[in-house]
């Protein structure tokens, strides 16, 4: 069940060629973990990356976001390659698999916190961190301190803080990992309908089934390399 429409114009948000990551090792050796990634997502796409646990999706991410330093190819968002000043990074949200979340401040707080980076007055960031809450199902536990939220609510609430500026390119790593299977459904809902508005998302899993039903394509990555492409 995709989400892009048809056009006479398709714009590449994502493109990469070529792309190879590794690890350093001793004895100038090096571990590679992607090799010769050649990968593109188009304004409005949902991709899915599957396989399995170090299969390399995380590290794909993160690269794309300028987190890896050994690297070599060429990443290209909106046609333009990665700045040192990462100003292109405002276009983007991210929301990791493993989150490192505060125990001592609400989920609003958390989302505030993070919106307070995108020059919005007090009424306006109130205003978008209620939207973005309602979105994810998370009003009712908005105000509850994060050391005490389940698995699930700490996924949907890194996704209010990823989501919450309207990105234009969604890199989600394992994020419907841990939610219930009504609140995937809205997750997935709202992922749709931020698409519909052209936003783009790259999502990973290792549930090929669960992509399926919510992204246009599926690139599978087998240890290191792009292995299908449906």
């Amino acid at each position: 069940m995709g989400s892009a429409s048809g056009g006479a114009v398709v714009m590449k948000v994502l493109e990469i060629h070529s792309l190879s990551c590794w690890y350093p090792k001793r004895f100038f050796k090096r571990f590679e973990v992607l090799q010769d990634i050649n990968l593109t997502l188009k304004r409005g796409e949902i991709v899915g990356l599957v396989g399995e646990n170090g299969a390399g999706k995380t590290t794909l991410i993160k690269s794309i976001l300028g987190l890896n330093r050994f690297f070599e190819g060429e990443i290209l968002y909106n046609g333009q390659q990665q700045t040192a000043d990462r100003k292109w990074l405002n276009g983007v949200g991210y929301a990791p698999e493993f989150p490192n979340l505060p125990d001592n401040i609400s989920g609003r707080s958390f989302v505030q916190l993070f919106g307070q980076f995108y020059d919005l007055n007090r009424k306006a960031l109130k205003r978008r961190t209620a939207v973005v809450l309602e979105s994810l199902d998370l009003s009712e536990f908005a105000d509850r301190k994060m050391g005490k939220y389940s698995k699930g609510m700490k996924k949907r609430i890194v996704l209010a803080q990823a989501l919450f500026h309207d990105p234009d390119l969604m890199l989600l790593d394992e994020p419907l990992e841990g939610i219930d299977p009504r609140r995937r459904a809205r997750v997935k809902e709202y992922l749709q309908d931020c698409c519909l508005r052209g936003a783009s998302v790259l999502i990973s899993s290792h549930e090929i089934l669960e992509l399926e039903q919510l992204c246009d394509r599926l690139v599978e990555i087998h240890q290191g390399e792009i292995r299908m492409v449906n």
